[in-house]
């Protein structure tokens, strides 16, 4: 199988190499969040969206993505702020 899965490799820079990525993701998954809780939620501030760029990504898109969906479900305000979004670690 890996064989056959290898004739055409396809590199994929991690989240933190592609920052150009992070606010189309981020809108992306707030959308898709936004739905699935019917919350109000319609964007990010910039000091939030600036917040998120400068994250390191560790864990990729997957962590962009639970970090978005948390944000959506505990935000009380129509934008995500960046006191919305989890202080580092």
């Amino acid at each position: 199988l890996y064989y056959r899965l290898s004739v055409i490799p396809i590199v994929l820079p991690p989240l933190r190499q592609r920052r150009e990525d992070i606010p189309l993701l981020a809108e992306h998954f707030l959308k898709k969040y936004a739905a699935t809780n019917n919350a109000r939620v319609t964007g990010f501030t910039k000091r939030a969206m600036a917040r998120l760029m400068g994250m390191r990504w560790e864990g990729n898109v997957r962590e962009l993505e639970n970090i978005v969906e948390r944000s959506v479900v505990l935000a009380t305000q129509p934008l995500i702020d960046e006191a919305d979004l989890p202080t580092a670690e």
